[in-house]
């Protein structure tokens, strides 16, 4: 048994044996990718959770919130697509991941990318005759912030979790070539 301040052997200084200190890089990267992948569904799943409340909010009366829109309503499902992804972390489920990742660009991207075009179509409309802006026009730079950082946030996720089932798909290979 070594010890760290004991003798060693004869011409090293223990340092040949650092090798062994190493992990395997599809497991330091299987790791960096399950942070990249957590950090963009912690968003996407509290935003969810916003309009959950958003959408109790306006059918229990309150005034302050407009009604959701069906594209919204739609993106509202890719939340549990996000929480069936971030529960996949856990165990290197990649049947679960995918289903994030097919669930993100169906519910999530298509609903977004429809909603970008409909909020550019309304204010093209608020703002062709400025005498006339409609009283409302003020909610949709808002909501075309909102609709930017989710954008940027599912894509994000499906890239990195695409990633990462690939990386888990390739250390599932080298198990069974084993």
């Amino acid at each position: 048994m070594a010890s760290r301040a004991g003798p060693r052997a004869s011409g090293t200084d223990g340092s040949d044996y650092s090798h062994r200190e190493t992990v395997a890089s599809h497991y330091q990267t299987s790791a960096d990718l399950k942070l990249s992948v957590r950090k963009c569904l912690l968003p996407h799943l509290v935003l969810a959770a916003f309009f959950v409340f958003k959408y109790f909010a306006v059918i229990f009366g309150s005034k302050y919130f407009v009604a959701l829109e069906v594209w919204e309503m739609i993106w509202l499902c890719s939340g549990v697509c996000a929480f069936i992804g971030f529960s996949s972390l856990s165990k290197n489920d990649v049947t679960r991941l995918a289903i994030y990742a097919i669930g993100n660009f169906f519910l999530g991207l298509l609903p977004l990318a429809y909603g970008v075009t409909q909020l550019v179509k309304k204010m093209n409309v608020d703002f062709r005759d400025m005498k006339d802006t409609p009283t409302t026009w003020k909610n949709s730079p808002m909501k075309m912030a909102i609709v930017a950082v989710c954008v940027t946030w599912q894509i994000a996720g499906l890239v990195q979790s695409v990633r990462l089932i690939k990386t888990w798909r390739s250390m599932t290979d080298r198990k069974k070539t084993r």
